[in-house]
């Protein structure tokens, strides 16, 4: 079915500003042998309550000389400028040493201020953790911790954007949530009955019974050249969502989410608190967006021939001015956006070649082509030439 079906591989790893996630439909493995650290978590998830145990079976290690002051008193600005410098595994331990540093890094990283670049982490799910955990493994200290989350159940949910330390998740009636796997913290985002292509269907009792999905882009006059495609309730986020991006953090508010979704790979915003999806409103030909980053005040999308435009939000409006018209008379699913720790964009090109054997396709990778992009997105600022787009109502 043209342009319902995901070209996303079984695992991605995503990278923030924050935290750096991995997800995938199989267990990731945990550590090096001898080496699996356990953290017990406090009742509803988020920092852990007890030190890390580790399995080497080492002699317990002897305790240093009492020092002369009481740490838990430690100055709160002192001890942030710290934990401020402590790479994510590093935080946890700290907020094991007593009540007072526990909060202290708590409210580091619900307020958003604990933004210090990290070493990738990996997030995964296993049935031994159980449905309301995941597990995350630390690439800094290769050490495993065990995050108990907030239902619905983690291991029930698609996770479908990671940006400033929170993942963007689908859960089994294919309704977002934003959650932020440190503190256990989550919002709600506008439900997916206000995305323009989706309607939800009741049952005779008024219960849902399914969604259909409708198939037209923004194209004047609206044509649909097939009838409204009927979705389980669990099954509509397979296919509608392809990624989320979010502008900021948002426990500093302000936040907004900009979606690539199907039909035809498009773009709707919402805000983070608001109570709908606003459609972009572009056609065929300038959306099946392939990839979307947040940079410099407005979201940069790609397109799957490579073309780049940059929308800048206001309200329910989007304006749009291209960065990069259509470079490839073709299209391409192996195209990405980036943004370096020194805010240069990069338009990345994956170069694959078929190494399978008759009709079994096995594509490996050969080498890895990136443009610097950043000129050209400082430059696109919004004009009066730029396309607005205004949500629309069906």
């Amino acid at each position: 079915m043209e342009g319902t079906d995901r070209e996303d591989p079984p695992i991605r790893q995503i990278s923030t500003p924050g935290l750096r996630f991995r997800w995938g439909t199989e267990p990731v493995a945990a550590a090096a042998p001898g080496h699996i650290t356990k953290l017990a978590m406090a009742e509803g998830g988020g920092l852990p309550i007890e030190s890390p145990v580790s399995s080497l079976g080492s002699p317990p290690m002897e305790e240093p000389p009492a020092l002369g002051g009481n740490w838990s008193e430690l100055p709160a600005d002192i001890l942030n400028v710290v934990q401020c410098e402590l790479e994510f595994p590093d935080l946890f331990r700290s907020a094991t040493v007593c009540t007072s540093w526990r909060a202290a890094a708590r409210s580091l990283l619900s307020n958003g201020l604990y933004s210090r670049p990290q070493t990738p982490c990996l997030l995964y799910s296993t049935a031994a953790a159980g449905p309301r955990a995941a597990e995350l493994y630390s690439l800094a200290d290769r050490s495993t911790y065990t995050l108990r989350l907030p239902d619905p159940p983690i291991a029930d949910r698609n996770i479908v954007g990671s940006s400033h330390g929170w993942l963007v998740t689908a859960d089994a009636r294919s309704e977002l949530h934003l959650l932020n796997p440190a503190t256990g913290e989550q919002l709600e985002l506008p439900p997916v009955a206000t995305i323009e292509q989706v309607s939800p269907v009741f049952d005779g009792a008024g219960n849902l019974e399914r969604y259909d999905l409708y198939f037209y882009d923004g194209t004047l006059p609206r044509e649909e050249n097939r009838p409204p495609q009927p979705y389980a309730v669990d099954q509509l986020r397979q296919v509608l969502y392809l990624k989320v991006v979010l502008s900021c953090d948002p426990s500093r508010g302000d936040c907004t989410l900009m979606m690539i979704h199907n039909p035809y790979r498009q773009l709707s915003f919402a805000k983070v608190g608001g109570d709908r999806w606003h459609w972009v409103t572009t056609s065929f030909t300038n959306s099946r967006y392939s990839d979307c980053i947040y940079h410099d005040g407005a979201f940069c999308a790609m397109n799957l021939q490579g073309g780049i435009h940059r929308y800048t939000i206001d309200g329910s409006c989007a304006t749009r001015n291209i960065i990069f018209k259509n470079t490839l008379p073709y299209t391409a699913y192996n195209m990405y956006t980036a943004q370096t720790s020194s805010a240069d964009v990069l338009q990345i090109w994956r170069i694959t070649m078929d190494a399978g054997v008759g009709e079994q396709e096995e594509l490996h990778t050969t080498s890895i082509e990136t443009r610097n992009i950043a000129r050209r997105c400082r430059a696109a600022q919004p004009s009066p030439l730029g396309h607005r787009v205004r949500a629309v109502q069906r």
